[in-house]
């Protein structure tokens, strides 16, 4: 069944409801919720805490690891090295059409970010040369295609093609215990999503999918339920000018205990976490408003990473002693036998001459070599 409406007609209730039911059943094998992020993931296992349910991890899945379970063979590049492969091949390139940009890190993550949108939908650049018009066109083509065959002389696969195998699985060998699937949250779908779904169709003996508008053409023989009423209140925007972080975070507490309303339902985002970290744990805490902040931590300030880190510098130095004591000081690593020092010495040194190229993070690299962050 194709369960389309607007957002905050209650498609993700019904489908919470339907999961409940199945779990306070005790049918937690039959059943299967996949949805597009993990963010979302852990939000609908906790709605479902919330109401006394225990859900076993395997019951709510993101479509990324759900297509993984069914392809365990293949696998798919890391972002840092398709952005070196890319690199590597923009520097190789001799085309005047990209010349004077090549080089510019802003432009390689544009050309990565329209080459996964590609290779998700699993278009093949040869589908798309009859609609090649100007010369910068035909240049990113070829470009696309030495970038694909180069992933797969390395053993991986495409997003795009993993649901294609993934989808040809399920037709050929079923679900196993699974027999009813409910989708959720997915605002668009991609072919390889699509193919997915139909293959789901065909051998679920329940499938649910909240779909937006428009794609009930794409599966005629689902039923369609619409959902036209918007349950979801309207928030009335209002600007209040604060004298100081301070008074604006106080201000925000206030509000939140006026409102009456359950604390995971209340939410705040911040512009710079770094100034309203501190006040939010401050004040929420004099305030007794439980709280979580989401604030990722960079990259830099992971001890792994800074052990790494003061290696390569040393090694790029030639400073091997030296990088050896700032390494071992105060990173909490063994450092083992003296043949697995050296051993660990060696590859770090394989992967800085592998990666000289690499602006490290995605930061602009100030020379051709590794920028040491």
């Amino acid at each position: 069944m194709l369960l389309v409406g607007p957002p905050g007609s209650g498609k993700t209730h019904f489908v919470l409801r339907a999961v409940e039911a199945v779990l306070r059943e005790g049918r937690d094998r039959n059943a299967i919720l996949i949805v597009p992020t993990a963010s979302m993931a852990e939000h609908l296992i906790h709605t479902l805490a919330r109401r006394g349910v225990a859900v076993p991890t395997r019951v709510v899945r993101r479509i990324a690891a759900f297509v993984d379970d069914l392809t365990p063979k293949l696998t798919e590049a890391e972002p840092a090295a398709e952005s070196w492969l890319l690199g590597r091949l923009l520097e190789e390139d001799n085309s005047p059409a990209f010349r004077e940009i090549a080089a510019r890190d802003g432009f390689r993550e544009q050309v990565l970010g329209v080459m996964r949108e590609l290779m998700s939908a699993d278009c093949a650049p040869r589908t798309l040369k009859p609609f090649t018009k100007t010369l910068h066109q035909a240049e990113f083509l070829k470009l696309f295609e030495t970038f694909q065959q180069q992933l797969r002389d390395k053993g991986y696969a495409t997003y795009g093609e993993k649901h294609r195998q993934a989808a040809d699985r399920i037709r050929s060998e079923g679900l196993g215990d699974i027999k009813e699937v409910y989708l959720g949250g997915f605002f668009q779908l991609s072919t390889g999503e699509h193919r997915l779904i139909s293959a789901l169709a065909e051998r679920a003996d329940k499938l649910v999918v909240t779909a937006p508008a428009g794609v009930e053409s794409t599966y005629p023989d689902l039923p369609v339920e619409r959902l036209e009423t918007v349950n979801r209140p309207r928030p009335t925007a209002q600007v209040v000018k604060s004298r100081s972080p301070e008074h604006e975070i106080e201000d925000i507490a206030r509000r939140i205990l006026e409102t009456n309303r359950p604390f995971h339902e209340c939410g705040v985002v911040v512009r710079t976490p770094d100034v309203y970290g501190p006040l939010i744990e401050t004040v929420f805490e004099r305030f007794g408003i439980p709280f979580r902040m989401r604030a990722a931590a960079p990259l830099a300030e992971y001890g792994a990473v800074a052990y790494l880190r003061e290696l390569l510098r040393g090694i790029a130095e030639g400073l091997m002693k030296q990088a050896c004591s700032r390494c071992s000081v105060g990173s909490g690593v063994r450092w083992g036998s003296r043949r697995k020092r050296m051993r660990t010495i060696s590859r770090c040194a394989r992967g800085y001459r592998a990666a000289e190229s690499i602006s490290c993070c995605g930061r602009p690299s100030d020379s051709p070599k590794w920028r040491i962050f």
